[in-house]
């Protein structure tokens, strides 16, 4: 599977997150599976995203788009860091 980690830092995360539940259509379109927030421990505005889908081409295209460029300017997303990484094991211990 492959995934995308999202790093960055935001003006304020409820209207960060309110973005994200809103763009749930765009990201299924995009066929991302699953997604996981993170905050940074004490630092509720710097946020990690992390998302598994069908594939980086999907999910680059999502990304790069105008649209979701313009959701990022608007829910106060500053300087995100894709990484693209390929899943190669996963458990519970």
């Amino acid at each position: 599977m492959d995934c995308v980690l999202i790093i960055h830092e935001v003006e304020g995360y409820s209207q960060w997150k309110r973005g994200l539940d809103n763009a749930t259509a765009l990201r299924k379109d995009a066929e991302a599976l699953e997604y996981q927030v993170l905050q940074y421990a004490g630092e509720s505005n710097r946020v990690v995203h992390f998302s598994k889908g069908e594939s980086h081409a999907k999910a680059k295209l999502f990304f790069e788009s105008k649209d979701v460029q313009r959701i990022r300017d608007e829910i106060g997303v500053k300087r995100p860091e894709f990484i693209y990484l390929t899943e190669t094991e996963s458990g519970v211990l």
